[in-house]
């Protein structure tokens, strides 16, 4: 569950040619932990796990936009701040 929520972090980090600092890489890897911890303690359904998956792809495309808007080459800190204040909470099962 983890490589799959991580191949949607770099698809998306991919598709918009963007890196990730070590930083930012360390909340994110918490912040997917959480969720996973969240769905395997839930006995998550397929339904549930798709919905999640696209839901840490609305997150990744929202830290993305932010950090082109910023002119940054990669994700930052920052832009995962801004993207948990728009998303958190209330986006199960990561916040």
């Amino acid at each position: 569950m983890i490589e799959r929520f991580w191949a949607v972090v770099y698809d998306e980090m991919q598709g918009n040619q963007l890196g990730i600092a070590p930083g930012c890489e360390d909340g994110l890897r918490q912040f997917i932990d959480k969720g996973v911890d969240e769905l395997r303690r839930g006995g998550a359904t397929k339904e549930q796990l798709r919905k999640a998956e696209d839901d840490l792809r609305r997150f990744v495309r929202a830290m993305a936009e932010e950090a082109t808007k910023k002119g940054y080459n990669e994700l930052h800190e920052d832009t995962l701040a801004w993207a948990r204040s728009l998303f958190c909470p209330g986006t199960w099962p990561f916040c």
